[in-house]
């Protein structure tokens, strides 16, 4: 079967017998190239800032926050 036969639910299916590290790099580049940004300086550019929060956060120079609280906190300054 080739990939343009498959159909959506085929893909999915098949990408969820893929370990998790490669269903990772799978997402991460299809979320890239959904937004033109699937070069591998960008990818760097979004490793390097992933590794700066972390520290941040490890150094206690950051603190992480619930993703419910922050949504909450949106949605209030937004009006919804």
């Amino acid at each position: 079967m080739t990939a343009m036969s498959m159909t959506v639910d085929q893909i999915v299916s098949e990408a969820r017998q893929l370990p998790q590290d490669l269903r990772a790099e799978l997402l991460d580049r299809l979320g890239g190239a959904m937004h033109g940004d699937d070069s591998p300086e960008v990818a760097a550019e979004w490793n390097q800032l992933a590794l700066d929060r972390m520290a941040a956060v490890e150094s206690g120079r950051s603190q992480l926050r619930p993703g419910e609280e922050v949504m909450a906190r949106m949605r209030q300054i937004i009006g919804r």
